[in-house]
């Protein structure tokens, strides 16, 4: 993980240090990220939105993908077909 980490910034990397510092955070959270089918305790899990809450923008990953996702009660009650 460092090697890629180190290499990634060294082919990419800003020359800004903000820039760097925010290069650096966004290639360790993906490492770390929690992917589609990964099982989680409760406890994990209330630690992630917890942790998540306390975000400046708790809406997307770093990548701009939606992490939270609004339905009015008339769209939940069609996507299961309760309309």
């Amino acid at each position: 993980m460092i090697r890629d980490l180190v290499s990634a910034l060294v082919r990419e990397s800003p020359s800004d240090p903000v820039g760097k510092r925010e290069a650096v955070l966004t290639r360790v959270t993906c490492r770390g990220a929690i992917n589609a089918g990964d099982h989680l305790s409760r406890e994990q899990m209330r630690r992630l939105i917890d942790q998540l809450a306390r975000t400046k923008n708790p809406y997307t990953c770093p990548h701009g993908r939606p992490t939270i996702l609004s339905f009015s009660p008339d769209k939940l009650a069609a996507m299961f077909q309760q309309t």
